[in-house]
């Protein structure tokens, strides 16, 4: 009984290995089969990696060149703007030689007389401003035993020198105005016709300045103030003129008004902004004085 119990334990244990194996066998065919079926990734030769380099570098050129493009296009579009703003300029100077090569020697010198008249009143108020300025400044009033006083009741020889210089821009735009017309009258007009137009002008001018002078300034206390105001009003009348001898062409077409900042802003920005900057130093130049004669005056100092 024994040894059949054994023979049977033995039959069942080699049944197990051979179930064991045949299954092994098959989960190995199975992975083998597995690793079959799955496809193979397609690697990309060298000649497809070089022709995509060549497409991303020809669209990296092609987005460069649009770039630089429109950059060129806006360069251009500006220079042509400034261009075009200094051949009007240009084209008014050759017009305004056209213009007198039409001339005599006597029309020549009564057109500058009547041009040139406009300044006499700017320049002598600049020279009266510049000499007051030197007599307060080397001769103070005995009156005032301090600086800041005499400050704050009467101007100082920083203002009338400041005054000075607006008087300068004041003379300088209103020959401005007036030889801009002078262009377009002896282009349009008779030669008689064009210098009563200039003299005319230049009287108005002239009212105009002294005028304003006496109404806000009349025992010169404001000069600077006034001088301001006739410089500004200039101004204005400055751009006025240019926009009304901006159809001014050589080819006699019919070309639209304008206004031309090019010009504006050389001939007219430019002389205001620099009297503003030299009237900022000096009368900050005024306040250190008075803030400082002011403290000395608090704390009993002398100098």
């Amino acid at each position: 009984m024994r040894i059949s119990n054994s023979s049977v334990s033995l039959a069942r244990d080699y049944s197990v290995q051979d179930s064991y194996r045949t299954g092994s066998y098959i989960s190995l065919q199975a992975l083998a089969t597995d690793v079959v079926n799955i496809p193979d990734e397609q690697v990309p030769s060298y000649e497809e990696i070089m022709n995509q380099d060549q497409q991303n570098n020809q669209a990296l050129r092609s987005v460069n060149q649009s770039r630089s493009n429109s950059i060129q296009e806006e360069v251009a579009v500006g220079s042509n703007n400034t261009s075009q703003e200094r051949s009007n300029t240009q084209e008014r100077q050759s017009l305004k030689v056209l213009g007198l090569n039409f001339l005599n020697a006597r029309q020549h010198f009564a057109l500058a007389i009547c041009r040139d008249s406009v300044l006499i009143p700017s320049l002598y108020n600049s020279f009266k401003c510049f000499k007051q300025s030197y007599n307060f400044y080397y001769s103070p009033d005995p009156e005032f035993e301090s600086q800041a006083m005499s400050i704050l009741t009467r101007p100082s020889s920083s203002e009338h020198f400041i005054a000075g210089i607006w008087c300068i821009v004041a003379a300088y735009l209103s020959f401005s105005v007036i030889d801009g017309l002078m262009v377009r009258w002896i282009v349009t007009y008779q030669t008689g016709a064009a210098i009563l137009r200039v003299l005319a002008l230049s009287m108005l001018l002239i009212t105009i300045e002294q005028a304003t002078l006496a109404i806000l300034s009349p025992d010169g206390f404001y000069s600077l103030h006034t001088w301001i105001l006739i410089s500004c009003i200039l101004t204005v009348f400055y751009i006025v003129q240019n926009f009304v001898t901006s159809n001014l062409d050589l080819k006699n077409d019919k070309k639209p008004r304008s206004v031309d900042y090019y010009n504006i802003t050389v001939f007219a920005v430019v002389p205001i902004g620099v009297a503003s900057f030299i009237s900022m130093i000096g009368l900050l130049r005024v306040l250190l004085i008075l803030r400082l004669d002011l403290e000395r005056e608090k704390y009993g100092l002398q100098l």
